[in-house]
């Protein structure tokens, strides 16, 4: 299932560029990020203080110019230290401190939910399945009860967060396989795009997986998935085909299943970032472009699936 060709004379996005396009496409639209890592944490100091940390991740990297530029949502798990110190009554605040552009809601797990959903499921399941690893995936049936509840809960963050019925919501990566169908489910209008930032299995590995079936489910919640490479798209589109039963155009790289179409994308792509340590503009690759898919996102609903 080919992707977009990568395109060396296309522009590469600038926080301003992003900033107007934006503007234009999105027209006040509520755009509300979903991901387990939070781009800034409070943490207990020696003293008592509270610090405030960044995250340096890639993901944060390459979302945050996002998130900043349409005054979005950022919904992630809270596990600083002193996150529930500094939240407002519904477990969230303004960000960053000083010059607040966007919403951090915290979504707060205790020590079994994070293992059961994080250090289990997804970590010790998928993440071995999906890379292919010298180890051997453990699937429990407790981690992925645990897994599915954390799921719905932050879904269900989403979509108190979301300010309309027609949000646009980014899901990223393995940890919320079954965030998608959860926001369908409260917000039918909305615009879902879920990126997948590992690879995606042959299906025949990927069947090993005893719960396979409702991830799809699940990921088929989404009005676009994206994948790093034209053969994880290929890889997704068979398995919801030889598991589920779902139709599979691979002219317009569309899965139906259940009445839904999903959009499935392949997304490299860059955007400009800016290096603190070196004082320099630095482009750096992103393996799933954020950027591309909310621009692609938008460009779906117009034309719906004419692409």
């Amino acid at each position: 299932m080919p992707g977009p060709r990568p395109n060396a004379s296309r522009p590469i996005w600038t926080a301003e560029r992003l900033q107007r396009s934006l503007e234009t496409l999105f027209d006040g639209e509520s755009i509300v990020v979903l991901a387990n890592r939070e781009p800034f944490s409070h943490e207990r100091g020696l003293g008592g203080n509270i610090v405030v940390r960044r995250s340096a991740g890639g993901l944060v990297t390459a979302l945050e110019p996002l998130i900043r530029a349409c005054s979005g949502v950022w919904v992630a798990h809270g596990a600083g230290t002193a996150d529930r110190a500094v939240v407002d009554w519904r477990d969230g605040l303004e960000v960053p401190f000083g010059s607040p552009t966007y919403r951090l809601r915290r979504v707060w797990l205790n020590d079994d939910e994070e293992g059961g959903y994080y250090f289990g499921f997804a970590n010790e399941g998928l993440w071995p399945l999906c890379h292919k690893a010298h180890v051997q995936p453990v699937f429990r049936s407790g981690d992925f009860e645990m897994y599915a509840a954390v799921n719905a809960r932050f879904a269900e963050a989403v979509c108190d967060e979301a300010d309309s019925d027609s949000a646009l919501v980014l899901v990223q990566d393995y940890h919320f396989a079954l965030a998608p169908g959860f926001i369908r489910q409260r917000l039918p209008q909305s615009t879902v795009v879920a990126f997948w930032h590992v690879p995606w299995p042959h299906w025949r590995d990927f069947d090993i997986c005893p719960w396979g079936r409702q991830l799809l489910e699940g990921l088929l919640g989404s009005s676009v998935v994206g994948f790093q490479t034209p053969l994880d798209c290929r890889n997704f589109a068979e398995t919801a085909e030889r598991l589920l039963g779902a139709r599979v155009n691979r002219m317009k790289n569309v899965i139906t299943h259940k009445g839904r179409q999903t959009m499935v994308r392949a997304y490299p792509g860059s955007m400009a970032t800016s290096s603190r340590s070196a004082g320099v503009r630095s482009t750096r690759s992103q393996s799933a472009s954020p950027i591309s898919a909310c621009t692609f996102s938008t460009a779906w609903k117009i034309r719906l699936f004419a692409a």
